[in-house]
């Protein structure tokens, strides 16, 4: 068996102590640490019931449980939904995260099929 340094120093890509994350939480310089960009400010979920819906343009409008309407486009529902996009109908139960955007109505994104 080689017992050469090199060999010795060298640790099987597999080794769980060897593991690398590419996010470390701990990194100041990672912007997914950065309190502004963080989990902790996200949004909190909403959900609501699907108020307009135009399939041929793509989008639909939420009328969500806090009284709002949010717009929604079909890039923002979720690919791992029960239901993609184009299987929705109006009185369709969602869950989504609002935004607000600049001189914008609100929008929701993250939108997710809860029940018809």
């Amino acid at each position: 068996m080689d017992q050469s340094p090199s060999t010795l120093s060298q640790i099987p890509q597999n080794d769980p102590q060897n593991s690398h994350d590419p996010h470390d939480p701990h990194d100041p310089h990672d912007p997914r640490n950065d309190p502004q960009n963080g989990p902790q400010n996200k949004e909190p979920r909403l959900r609501g019931r699907i108020r307009k819906l135009k399939l041929e343009s793509g989008f639909g409008f939420i009328a969500g449980d806090d009284g709002i309407d949010y717009f929604f486009h079909w890039a923002g529902v979720v690919k791992s939904s029960l239901k993609e996009f184009n299987q929705m109908e109006i009185r369709d139960r969602l869950e989504f995260t609002p935004v607000n955007p600049p001189g914008k109505n609100p929008r929701a994104i993250e939108v997710v099929y809860l029940e018809g």
